[in-house]
C-alpha cells in the first residue's frame, strides 16, 4: 500500500468518525466512531477511497445499529437494498450484514453458499470486533480482535 493511499484511507475514516460523532447523540458517537475505527482498519484503501463517505457513514452506521441489538451469541443476518430516503445510504447493490460469533472459515462458509446459490459478492468487509460492556452490562467500547477483553464478533458486509 502506498503511503498515498493510506493516507487517503485515513483521512477517509477521520472525515467517516467525525460524522457519526457529530450526528449521534449522546455520546453515542464516540463508541460508533470506535466501532467505525475497527471496521475499516483491515479493509484495503483501493476499497474504500472512491466511495462516498456518506454512503460509507451510511453503511457503517447501519452495521453498528444490527451490532448494538445483538444479543451475545446470536446470529443475526440482515439482506437489503439501501436506499437514502429509507437507510440513510445508497447502494446499487444488494446488501448482506452479518453479525455472529466468530469462529474460523466463516468468510469461506458465506461466500461458498452465496455462491452456490449463483451470487457474487461484489465487496466483503469482514472484521471481527470486541465489544466491551461496562459494569451495568451496556456497552462501553468497541475494540479491535488483538484488545484483552470484551467478546469477539464476526461483522461481515
Amino acid at each position: 500500500m502506498s503511503n498515498g493511499s493510506a493516507d487517503k484511507k485515513a483521512q477517509l475514516i477521520e472525515r467517516i468518525t467525525t460524522i457519526l460523532e457529530a450526528r449521534l447523540p449522546d455520546g453515542a458517537g464516540a463508541l460508533a466512531a470506535d466501532f467505525a475505527r475497527v471496521y475499516f482498519d483491515r479493509v484495503p484503501p483501493e476499497d474504500l477511497v472512491d466511495d462516498d463517505p456518506e454512503d460509507l457513514y451510511g453503511a457503517v452506521l447501519a452495521h453498528w445499529n444490527l451490532v448494538r441489538g445483538v444479543r451475545l451469541g446470536e446470529t443475526v443476518v440482515r439482506v437489503y437494498n439501501p436506499t437514502f430516503e429509507e437507510h440513510g445510504w445508497r447502494s446499487t447493490h444488494t446488501v448482506l450484514d452479518l453479525v455472529l460469533p466468530d469462529m474460523p472459515f466463516l468468510v469461506d462458509s458465506v461466500g461458498m453458499e452465496l455462491n452456490r446459490h449463483g451470487f457474487t459478492l461484489h465487496r466483503l468487509f469482514h472484521p471481527v470486533v470486541k465489544l466491551a460492556s461496562d459494569e451495568h452490562g451496556e456497552l462501553a467500547r468497541a475494540l479491535p480482535p488483538s484488545a484483552g477483553e470484551g467478546v469477539a464478533l464476526a461483522v461481515m458486509h
